[in-house]
C-alpha cells in the first residue's frame, strides 16, 4: 500500500507519510464506528475530517449541510418568477449546457419544475455552438 498525504492547498499527493500513533488511533476508530475502510477513513483525516462526528456529517450529509440558497444572487428573483409561471400555468423552456454537470443540472431543475406542476421543455446546445444563448 502506498502512503499518501494530500496537500491542502496544492491537492498534491505527498507520497511515503507514515501516520503517527495518534492520527492512526483516529483512523482506527473512524473507520470502525462509521463502518468503513480504514483507507477511506485515511482520506478522511488528510481532508482534516479528524473525528467520528466530522465524519458521519461527512458521509451521510442531510439539510445542515446546505448554504442558504438566497445568498446565491438573483434566487429570490427566480423563485419569483417560478412562482408567477406556477400560478399563470406557464410552459418553461430550461436552456442547459452540454457538459456533464450541465445535464445533469438541466435534468435537476426539469423534475423540480414537474413536480411543482410546470410543463417544462429542455434545450440543450450542441458543442460546435458554443456557450450561452444563441
Amino acid at each position: 500500500m502506498i502512503s499518501a498525504l494530500f496537500d491542502l492547498k496544492g491537492m498534491k499527493i505527498v507520497y511515503g507519510k507514515t501516520l503517527s500513533e495518534k492520527e492512526n488511533q483516529i483512523v482506527n476508530k473512524i473507520s470502525l464506528e462509521c463502518g468503513i475502510l480504514k483507507d477511506t477513513a485515511r482520506l478522511l483525516l488528510y481532508r482534516e475530517i479528524d473525528t467520528v462526528e466530522k465524519a458521519k456529517r461527512f458521509l451521510s450529509p442531510g439539510k445542515h449541510a446546505f448554504h442558504d440558497p438566497y445568498l446565491l444572487d438573483g434566487m429570490l428573483d427566480a423563485v419569483k418568477r417560478i412562482e408567477f409561471a406556477v400560478e399563470n400555468k406557464e410552459n418553461v423552456v430550461i436552456f442547459g449546457d452540454y457538459d456533464a454537470d450541465g445535464i445533469c443540472a438541466t435534468t435537476v431543475l426539469y423534475y423540480c419544475l414537474k413536480e411543482f406542476g410546470l410543463t417544462a421543455r429542455t434545450l440543450i446546445p450542441e458543442r460546435e455552438d458554443g456557450y450561452g444563448i444563441n
